[in-house]
């Protein structure tokens, strides 16, 4: 009987995990799992439904992959942070070794390229796929290049650690994160609005959550309603109604899981992201 209430336990027990691990209002779907190579960041098409996808290898090397129905259709090797813009007519890369970023039609055909100095946390698309924003020299200032005339324009300029910027339909309104310690790099963050008309920083107020810690990870949907972010501390993925100010999932992430960027449907209603680094998922905003 002892051994029997044992094996029951257990069985409760790992059916508690699981639960935990995709939670129970909207689980995750695998859309790609990687075997032998690390699946980064990965922009979604919502044109065509195709998939851009960062990778590297055991050995260091990386390179993006485009995939369509779950099979390469192409792939360029050694750059890095490839992204498709919003309408799907444009994507771009970076290039470490030479400093550039690159846009190119969807076609292939080089539209344009930027030397991009001190190139940080990664870049973000406008909705309007007509601007890519970067953040650069020590995350302290935030740049905004309009990839069909090629100028550049700093538009942030602080003593404050601002980066990982996210752009949504409200071409007037750019999120950011700001180092808490602005002198510490390693700092947890607020997750801040930046109105780009009138310069002004508002922090997103977020509901109670007990010791929580965001780091570089975080996403605001495109209607600009939800925010997404891994809490450093707990491992939990939350799902926030940010014009409620209120929780509407939890989810568990598969340790040592931290999902670094995410790429939103255009409607909103899902996005997918990278966990474990093996696999890309999927996941529906559920309804609340």
């Amino acid at each position: 009987m002892k051994r029997y209430m044992i094996f029951l336990l257990i069985f409760i027990l790992l059916i508690s995990i699981g639960c935990q691990t995709i939670n129970g209002k909207s689980p995750l779907e695998k859309v790609l799992v990687f075997k032998g190579e690390n699946a980064g960041y990965a922009s979604l098409n919502s044109k065509d439904g195709s998939l851009l996808v960062n990778y590297s290898d055991l050995k260091g090397n990386k390179g993006i992959y485009w995939y369509k129905d779950k099979k390469i259709i192409n792939r360029i090797p050694n750059v890095m942070d490839g992204s498709v813009s919003p309408n799907g007519d444009y994507y771009s890369f970076y290039n470490k070794s030479e400093n550039m970023l690159y846009i190119f039609k969807e076609n292939g055909q080089l539209m344009n390229k930027f030397n991009i100095e001190g190139f940080t946390s990664g870049s973000t698309w406008s909705y309007d796929s007509k601007y890519i924003y970067w953040d650069e020299y020590g995350e302290k200032y935030i740049y905004r290049i309009d990839i069909f005339t090629g100028t550049k324009e700093l538009i942030l300029e602080s003593k404050r650690i601002y980066n990982s910027p996210v752009a949504i339909n409200n071409p007037d309104i750019l999120y950011l994160l700001e180092r808490i310690s602005p002198n510490d790099s390693d700092s947890d963050s607020n997750i801040v609005k930046y109105d780009l008309k009138n310069n002004k920083i508002e922090k997103v107020i977020l509901p109670p959550i007990k010791d929580l810690f965001i780091f570089d990870s975080y996403s605001i949907s495109p209607n600009g309603k939800i925010a997404v972010f891994p809490d450093e501390h707990s491992g939990n993925m939350y799902v926030i109604d940010i014009m409620k100010n209120k929780i509407i999932d939890t989810i568990m992430m598969p340790d040592p899981s931290h999902p670094q960027k995410y790429s939103w449907e255009s409607d909103s209603s899902y996005f997918i992201f990278n966990v474990t680094g093996q696999e890309i998922d999927k996941y529906t905003i559920p309804k609340h």
